[in-house]
């Protein structure tokens, strides 16, 4: 899909899903927001960090149909050699809040959104971008999830809680290291779920000592999605839907 910008330059977007999913419609979305660094900073880098397009055909995420559909938002080039999402915007005139607003609403006009079942899920600053988004469209995001996000600028000043969030994270991790992430979570509050792993999928007892975690393990823990937990997450999309506001 593409869509312009009020500038005219466009945006992408694209959709992940079988005939036999979509025929089913309205469906489950799965926002993605990719991360970044050499070859991950598009939308194909789900299929290439992770099995949920694998899983989107036959996981139930809603108990009455299988399947779901994974919409996936390129980011914009910021003067960098790679694309990524505006952090630093938190109001819903944010070019990437705006670009995935007009894709969702593309495949709501077509009747394949089930619209108590829309989460979100990125990598990186993409997951800082997902639990933004998250945030700032309470009203349409059922659940948020990341995997090695940032603490992002967007915060939650309602009296309800926020929206449900799963985070995914490294005990070894340069970028986003895992004692600050733990403390931004705890702030955060609401139903926020950590999952802190070690150098391969498994649960990790505590954050790495600063011996045990090199710079170059450490940056390149922060690429590399733990493959294995993705049926984990999908039972966190599956027990929430959209509550009312």
């Amino acid at each position: 899909m593409e869509w312009r910008e009020a500038s005219g330059d466009p945006r992408y977007g694209c959709l992940y899903a079988s005939a036999e999913v979509l025929a089913q419609k309205p469906v489950p979305i799965v926002l993605f927001f990719h991360g970044t660094g050499p070859a991950l900073d598009d939308p194909s880098s789900l299929i290439k960090l992770t099995s949920l397009r694998e899983l989107a055909s036959s996981t139930r995420i809603s108990p009455d149909k299988p399947g779901f559909a994974i919409l996936g938002v390129q980011g914009r080039n910021f003067a960098a050699s790679t694309n990524g999402f505006d952090l630093a915007h938190v109001a819903a005139e944010n070019q990437d809040v705006l670009a995935t607003d007009k894709f969702l609403e593309r495949l709501e006009e077509r009747g394949l959104v089930d619209r108590a079942r829309v989460y979100t899920f990125g990598l990186g600053q993409g997951g800082t971008f997902a639990l933004s988004y998250a945030t700032i469209r309470a009203d349409r995001v059922a659940a948020a999830s990341a995997f090695a996000p940032l603490p992002g600028a967007a915060s939650w000043e309602c009296p309800t809680p926020p929206p449900p969030a799963w985070l995914l994270y490294r005990a070894c991790d340069a970028i986003a290291p895992c004692a600050g992430l733990e403390s931004w979570a705890e702030r955060r509050g609401g139903d926020t779920q950590l999952i802190r792993v070690g150098d391969d999928a498994k649960a990790e007892p505590a954050c790495a000592t600063r011996n045990k975690c090199t710079p170059k393990r450490a940056t390149a823990n922060h690429h590399r999605f733990p493959k294995g937990r993705e049926k984990e997450l999908l039972r966190f999309f599956s027990s929430h839907t959209l509550r009312a506001h």
